[in-house]
């Protein structure tokens, strides 16, 4: 009897790697963005935890909130005495490197809520918010993410932390008093010139990331649905230009004048 060898050729070899190439194509994206879907949950909850702490804080503080001017100690000290841990600083998606007993800042604050800034009729001065202030906080942005920074709030000294390593962020002009943006680009820009909301890099989590709402809630965002800037100067007031500085839209009126809707602004009113 003859004897018959079976195996594949050639071509059978090269169309099964062929195949096996092209699911792996297919299947490689899915899997990262399944994976920086959990690291975006995981981002979440610190914002959570970080907007409870506020919160904590206010009330034992005759309701003003965390604003880094008392005793010179920045918004994270002051909140620390709120946290069981260090970890809901950073995002696990943020690769920015820490020096030994300094924490990766993944967060700023608002500033329009740290220091209660408004175009024209207070600029510059740094007046602490207080909960009654916030007059539409489910619409108004505590918190957004940020790259590139590290303080020196550490463990060992939680009390070394100043105000000059606070990160706050006035949505259109960079962070204090350093980082990067973490958004893409925001909303409602009123400058023709590249803003740091322009040229800010790719956002964090899946072409959107995390904000925190006054109120409280976290809530994924692509970035041209947060309005950016200072505080209106009325609540109707829309996204637009006030002598030469953008003002974010006013919770009364989330729009940018063109029809154009937002779901968080960095207005205070």
């Amino acid at each position: 009897m003859k004897r018959s060898n079976s195996g594949f050729t050639l071509i059978e070899l090269l169309v099964v790697i062929a195949i096996i190439a092209i699911l792996a194509a297919i299947l490689f994206p899915v899997f990262a963005t399944a994976r920086e879907k959990a690291r975006q949950t995981a981002c979440a909850s610190n914002l959570k935890q970080l907007g409870i702490a506020y919160v904590q804080y206010a009330q034992d503080y005759d309701e003003y909130l965390p604003s880094g001017l008392a005793q010179e100690a920045g918004w994270a000290s002051q909140i620390v005495p709120y946290l069981k841990t260090f970890a809901v600083f950073t995002c696990s998606s943020d690769s920015t490197q820490a020096p030994a007993n300094q924490t990766v800042m993944s967060y700023a604050q608002n500033c329009n809520v740290d220091f209660n800034y408004n175009y024209p009729n207070n600029w510059g001065q740094m007046v602490q918010v207080s909960l009654a202030q916030l007059t539409a906080p489910s619409s108004s942005v505590e918190f957004i993410e940020i790259a590139d920074c590290v303080n020196w709030l550490s463990i060992s000294s939680p009390e070394s932390h100043t105000s000059a390593w606070t990160p706050n962020a006035n949505g259109y002009n960079g962070i204090a008093w350093y980082g990067t943006y973490k958004t893409g680009p925001m909303g409602g820009r009123a400058f023709a010139t590249p803003q740091d909301t322009t040229n800010s890099t790719l956002p964090r989590h899946n072409n959107g990331s995390n904000f925190l709402a006054c109120d409280g809630h976290v809530k994924w965002l692509p970035g041209n649905k947060v309005s950016n800037g200072f505080t209106a100067q009325a609540a109707t007031s829309t996204q637009g230009m006030v002598g030469t500085v953008p003002t974010a839209a006013g919770t009364g009126n989330m729009t940018d004048g063109n029809g154009n809707q937002f779901t968080l602004t960095f207005s205070m009113l």
